[in-house]
Order: structure tokens, then C-alpha cells, then sequence
């Protein structure tokens, strides 16, 4: 745990997903259902696994959901690499319980290369 502090401190920069990372990613994610990715508004922000790798985690929200959580909370970009793709500190998704295929969880290692099967929330 302290390393990964020390990680985080030492390079802070390191801990924004960068936009290759995020093109990387959406070249080669394939969604449930074959959906079109630019049916999507992405949001982007890190977390560090349990053996210290950085992960980049994903939430896709659908673009119809994705009006309607912008005006129930405060969503405040780091940066934004287009209208649809977002870097944030904290996932909007995070706290969506429901919402099938209109919320989509995603998560890339860059340092093992590796992805998780994109998987689409629960529904109610």
C-alpha cells in the first residue's frame, strides 16, 4: 500500500488514463450486444489493483441515461478527450444500480496488456 502511495506521489501524472491508453482501449473492446461504442458517453479514471498495477477502469453510459445523471449530479471532468470521452476522478457508473445495457463497466492493465469482459449493469 505505501508503494502505491508513493507511486501516486512521485508521478501523479501517471495516474490519468492518457489518450492513447483510452484508444487503445476503445479499438479493441467489443460491447455486450455488438452495440456501437459512439452510442456511449465514456468516462475514464484509474484504480490500482491489489498487486500495485494501474488499471484503467471505464463506465459507459448510454447517451439517453447519460443526459438524464449529468443533471442529477455534479459530474466534473479532469479532462475531456472529446464530447463523448471523459477522464474523472470517480466513475458516474459507480453508484447506478441498475440500468442493463444502458451502463457498461470496462477495465483495461496496461501492464499486462489485458482486458476484463466489458459487462452491462443490473436492472431492477
Amino acid at each position: 500500500m505505501i508503494a502505491i502511495v508513493a507511486a501516486l506521489l512521485a508521478a501523479p501524472a501517471l495516474s490519468l488514463p492518457t489518450r492513447e491508453e483510452v484508444q487503445i482501449i476503445e479499438s479493441s473492446i467489443i460491447l455486450p450486444d455488438k452495440a456501437p461504442i459512439d452510442h456511449y458517453v465514456r468516462y475514464y479514471s484509474v484504480e490500482w489493483n491489489d498487486v500495485g498495477q494501474r488499471r484503467i477502469v471505464g463506465g459507459y453510459l448510454s447517451i439517453r441515461l447519460d443526459h438524464s445523471v449529468r443533471t442529477s449530479r455534479r459530474i466534473s471532468p479532469v479532462e475531456s478527450f472529446s464530447p463523448l470521452v471523459m477522464i474523472v476522478a470517480n466513475l458516474p457508473t459507480e453508484t447506478i444500480d441498475d440500468g442493463g445495457c444502458d451502463v457498461i463497466h470496462v477495465a483495461y492493465t496496461p501492464a499486462t496488456r489485458k482486458f476484463e469482459v466489458p459487462i452491462c449493469n443490473y436492472e431492477a
